[in-house]
């Protein structure tokens, strides 16, 4: 009847974090034009309605804040310029000039050899513009070959191989953080209903459209392969069960680091956001993490119904 909607303790304060933590989200996406749009928005309502369903479901809306802000963040994502593959080149040259004491245009005569096998798999690496790192999706050379082999069949050494296409870089922020949210409200003291829409709500925003539910349901499926090795950095003494787990455990401790080891209130976080955020994202900052969740196939791909096959005119045909 017109009567405005209590939003509890604080809101006045999560109105004002939506607001920071959007300026930073759509400053960010400005670097990866692969990735978003210079137009892309995010819904600053629609960021403090998520807030408050944090706050509804006892998680604490500033960790929500610290996901969103930590995916949009560490998860933007570029290709290697030629200019970068060119010096990569170089340096493979000078190398091996200096490891074989031969004469000099071998390593010359060796590069230009591989350049082009090289250079198919480095248009496929991956440039980590917030931590200024760019990394291969695994360790050794067949794992590169096989990488270049992907939707093609497995031979690993072939007399003319060809490049794989390298595909668009997948916006990993939304489903990361609809993943990690709803893990952090299963893991509320008081169970309550509504972890999934929470978690909806919270990629939806970052997607700049609708999640359906059988979509968000198709990344659950994907991260309940098997986690990482790396430490979760929490005190739990079972390890996770899955990628989903070690995520949301992961996520909640880097919170913790930044912010109760850390002892930072949320104004000397968002100062530290402007001009040093890896202090605030490092723990999240593992390579060999990365390079499998951009492996990972998040999206099932669906076989092609078949045509209709098309009515044919009585006679046609006929000499």
């Amino acid at each position: 009847m017109g009567i405005p909607r209590k939003r509890g303790p604080n809101a006045r304060f999560r109105d004002l974090a939506a607001a920071e933590v959007a300026w930073y989200v759509e400053k960010w996406r400005r670097d990866a034009p692969e990735q978003w749009s210079a137009a892309a928005r995010i819904d600053i309502p629609a960021l403090r309605d998520s807030f408050d369903a944090a706050k509804t479901l006892d998680v604490d809306p500033y960790l929500v804040g610290y996901v969103v802000m930590g995916t949009e963040w560490l998860f933007r994502v570029r290709r290697l310029t030629q200019d970068e593959i060119l010096s990569i080149l170089d340096q493979a040259e000078a190398t091996v000039g200096r490891l074989v004491d031969t004469r000099p245009w071998v390593a010359s005569l060796a590069t230009a050899a591989l350049a082009p096998q090289a250079a198919a798999a480095l248009a496929k690496v991956p440039f980590y513009i917030g931590m200024g790192q760019w990394s291969l999706p695994g360790r050794g050379w067949r794992t590169i070959a096989g990488m270049l082999e992907r939707d093609r069949k497995r031979k690993t050494v072939d007399a003319h191989p060809k490049p794989a296409k390298s595909g668009a870089i997948p916006a990993l922020s939304p489903i990361i953080a609809g993943l990690v949210a709803e893990g952090l409200a299963e893991r509320a003291l008081t169970p309550r209903r509504g972890n999934t829409a929470f978690a909806l709500k919270v990629a939806s925003n970052l997607r700049g459209r609708r999640v359906q539910l059988g979509e968000f349901g198709e990344w659950r499926a994907s991260a309940e392969q098997a986690p990482p090795s790396s430490s979760t950095g929490d005190q739990l003494p079972a390890a996770p069960a899955s990628l989903r787990e070690w995520l949301v455990r992961r996520w909640q401790s880097a919170y913790d680091i930044a912010f109760m080891e850390g002892k930072r209130t949320w104004s000397a976080y968002l100062v530290e956001a402007a001009h040093n955020p890896l202090t605030l994202f490092a723990p999240l900052c593992d390579l060999s993490v990365l390079s499998q969740l951009y492996a990972t196939t998040w999206h099932r791909r669906r076989p092609k119904a078949p045509r209709p096959a098309s009515a044919q005119r009585p006679g046609a045909g006929r000499s």
